[in-house]
């Protein structure tokens, strides 16, 4: 192990929080005034009024001040001197880069007090933020390319969440198809990229305490999940932490084109049933319509959600009329409703996607045969929309049920109505 590696296997071991460490020999003189005023401003906007609170008394509410030293390396990261972080934290560093090949290109270091680096990166993105427009019913809504939520969680996440005895910076960049926020070091112990919608575990419970009193962090701990819904609303993936690894902890968000139509379509639907969809049903939702059609299995093992939770989203988005179902047993399977392609203006992928059941495809190619005398394998899979293997079942089973016969062999073959189809 390197000697980084053992210094934060051993605060985790021991259940240390890194933030509580002792900055040795580092005094009062070392922090930033102005970073405490910016604080004490941040919780007053929040609703955490701090008072009149002295800068020490200030360390002290936040636990930051060690039982042997004045100076704890927390308070360093909060309200260092630029020189006091590079001293005491080195790898408190962070790198911005907009790496998107337009003219305002930048490769940008950030090193300070952690509030201070916060509203850097923020500003950095916000200057480069967008906004798409668009009608919902009587609302105009404003689809941005990053979410305010999704850039303030991303970031906070990573200033609090990061293991700060991990060698390298933390990069935070902007490319032509996504925002990517990238940590060294490991998620937080019992946190993976499978439960991380349901374990809030920071790995130092003094700077996240901070950052929510400071109201850069979801005070419910839940700041990941509104992440995942921001970022639905807007039609865009969730975010995705798939990339992640035992050395480095790296999230992207899709800045790709929205899906401006599902946007619109759920944007009427909640506004005319006064009912915000949650973030499983979100979840479901979009799946479902990337898919075309997918059944509960299928959702269950892409989202990694339990199957019986999927069961109970899935029928209840039946329900509420955005979901409809097809089939029976583990092959039912869920697309959307036929409001969201009339919203869409494509009529004709509803048809295609609903598809129609095995007594529909045998009574049209009856219907056809009926009207035009025979009918072709690939005659029969394009009327039912179905691929010629398909075809060939349907056309089997009214052969099988003496309803048809063949006439002619393999590519030549024809099917006409027997005696009893006519007569029936």
């Amino acid at each position: 192990m390197t000697a980084h590696e053992i210094v934060s296997m051993g605060m985790v071991t021991r259940g240390q929080d890194y933030a509580a460490a002792v900055a040795s020999e580092a005094t009062m003189s070392d922090l930033d005034p102005r970073e405490f005023d910016r604080f004490r401003a941040m919780c007053a906007a929040s609703g955490d009024d701090l008072g009149r609170l002295s800068d020490s008394d200030v360390l002290k509410a936040l636990g930051l001040v060690p039982l042997t030293a004045p100076v704890s390396l927390g308070a360093v990261l909060l309200f260092g001197q630029e020189a006091a972080v590079q001293r005491w934290i080195p790898n408190a560093e962070f790198l911005f880069q907009d790496l998107r090949g337009t003219d305002d290109a930048v490769n940008h270091r950030v090193v300070g007090p952690l509030l201070r680096v916060a509203s850097d990166l923020g500003e950095l993105l916000d200057a480069r933020n967008s906004t798409t427009e668009l009608l919902a019913g009587l609302h105009r809504i404003e689809i941005p390319l990053i979410p305010s939520v999704t850039r303030r969680e991303a970031i906070a996440n990573a200033l609090v969440h990061r293991d700060y005895a991990a060698l390298g910076p933390t990069r935070v960049q902007m490319t032509a198809g996504e925002f990517v926020v990238a940590n060294p070091g490991s998620l937080p112990p019992g946190v993976t990229i499978d439960n991380i919608l349901e374990q809030s575990r920071p790995r130092s419970p003094i700077l996240a305490a901070a950052f929510k009193r400071a109201g850069l962090v979801e005070r419910r701990g839940k700041g990941v999940n509104d992440m995942f819904e921001q970022q639905l609303r807007a039609g865009r993936d969730a975010p995705d932490y798939s990339r992640t690894t035992p050395d480095s902890v790296l999230v992207a968000v899709s800045l790709g084109s929205a899906d401006i139509d599902l946007v619109r379509f759920l944007l009427t639907w909640e506004d005319s049933h006064q009912r915000p969809l949650d973030l499983d049903e979100l979840r479901v939702v979009h799946e479902v319509k990337a898919a075309g059609s997918e059944s509960g299995p299928g959702i269950a093992s892409i989202l990694s959600l339990p199957t019986p939770a999927v069961r109970r989203v899935t029928t209840r988005l039946v329900e509420l009329g955005i979901l409809e179902a097809r089939g029976n047993g583990r092959s039912r399977k869920f697309h959307l409703t036929a409001r969201f392609y009339d919203v869409a203006q494509d009529r004709d992928a509803y048809v295609r996607i609903k598809g129609v059941d095995p007594l529909q495809q045998e009574r049209m190619i009856l219907d056809y045969v009926s009207a035009y005398g025979s009918i072709t394998r690939g005659q029969a899979a394009g009327l039912c929309q179905t691929s010629p293997t398909q075809a060939r079942a349907a056309l089997k089973r009214l052969v099988d049920v003496g309803r048809l016969r063949i006439v002619g062999e393999r590519r030549a073959a024809r099917y006409e109505a027997t005696s009893r189809s006519r007569s029936t």
